[in-house]
């Protein structure tokens, strides 16, 4: 088995699984009306991928915590403007860069419907396969990879992302609380709880061994 690399996702651990009863949004936002974020511009691509994260940030919190996904459509889209000119015009082999698109085309499915999410679907797991190729073994490419799956409701493929990381021996709330998730959805009941009582007993990611406890 290839050598995983520890996962770079303490910011945006936490969201998927609420996500998931979100209400979705049947035609794309006008985003005239939010305010937008400068063009990018420069040769520093440490500081464009810092104000990318902090865009990403923002569009996270918007989802997650307000639940607008019009308003965190548009953000995702500034965050992305950032990321996009790093690999256009800096660095076309950074890995992060690739992977936080693929997580932005991510978060944008969770509320979207119709052609729309399958749009965004398509992108996110372009990314995140491009992000592999980058960086072979690239864990948070395959914590986005499970809830890509999951999001299209093929669980056995999402479980098998995250035994490669259980594996690997890179473990937290968040990964075994989505493994749970995955095997629930899949039917085998009894490994459901068990990932759910180990997130539960990790307790290191309080929005996720929150949301296992009550599946236990």
């Amino acid at each position: 088995m290839k050598k995983l690399t520890h996962p770079m996702y303490p910011v945006l651990a936490g969201c998927g699984l609420w996500l998931l009863v979100a209400t979705g949004c049947s035609s794309l936002p006008d985003c005239t009306q939010f305010p937008s974020s400068p063009l990018p511009r420069g040769d520093d691509a440490s500081a464009l991928i810092s104000e990318g994260d902090m865009l990403r940030d923002r569009a996270h919190i918007t989802l997650f915590k307000q639940m607008d996904w019009p308003r965190g459509y548009c953000q995702a889209t500034d965050a992305e403007k950032y990321y996009r000119y790093v690999l256009e015009n800096l660095e076309p082999h950074n890995a992060y860069a690739m992977v936080n698109l693929g997580y932005l085309a991510l978060m944008r499915a969770y509320g979207a419907k119709g052609s729309e999410k399958e749009v965004q679907l398509g992108t996110a797991y372009a990314r995140l396969k491009q992000a592999l190729e980058l960086r072979p073994g690239y864990a948070t490419a395959h914590v986005y990879l499970g809830e890509y799956y999951i999001l299209r409701n093929e669980f056995d493929k999402a479980s098998k992302e995250y035994d490669l990381l259980l594996d690997a021996g890179i473990v937290d709330s968040y990964i075994y609380t989505w493994a749970g998730y995955a095997a629930k959805k899949a039917g085998r009941a009894t490994e459901a709880k068990q990932y759910f009582r180990k997130s539960v007993e990790r307790g290191d990611r309080e929005v996720s061994s929150s949301w296992a406890r009550k599946n236990m």
